[in-house]
């Protein structure tokens, strides 16, 4: 009955999808995470109002995608995840090693040591949930 009431009556999991479900949920919430940190290093960090809007609308854009690609499954949204995942490596790394043309790219600024912590945990984040999200397929065939 309480099924029904939320509109779970016809809903029917099979053996691995509980499995493939936990992995999408954790690549959700990482996706969550990583846009959370993105927005709390750009107040941490200020450098200016403009640039803490960018950032909230790219957290915005990067939690639309996460929410289309675990509950409507739209693939393209996660790929795109995936390849602002290597892009932001790219950027950290190449941050980590001096100023690069990718740095320069993505930072304003040479970052800061916070700056840089805080990006790196974004990054982490977002490479950690595309892990999940490319592992769910293949968990649930193990």
């Amino acid at each position: 009955m309480i099924g029904i009431a939320f509109g779970l009556a016809n809903f029917d999991l099979s053996e691995q999808e509980p499995l493939v479900n936990s992995r999408i949920a954790a690549f959700e919430k990482l996706v969550y995470a990583s846009c959370a940190f993105g927005v709390i290093s750009s107040l941490v960090v200020f450098k200016g109002s403009s640039e803490v809007a960018y950032t909230i609308v790219g957290a915005v854009i990067g939690v639309a995608l996460a929410w289309l690609a675990a509950r409507k499954g739209a693939g393209w949204a996660a790929w795109l995840l995936i390849l602002m995942a290597v892009v932001s490596t790219v950027g950290i790394v190449g941050a980590l090693l001096g100023v690069t043309a990718i740095t320069q790219a993505l930072f304003t600024q040479k970052p800061d040591g916070l700056e840089l912590a805080i990006e790196g945990i974004e990054t982490v984040c977002l490479v950690a949930a595309s892990y999940f999200y490319l592992t769910a397929r293949t968990g649930a065939e193990a």
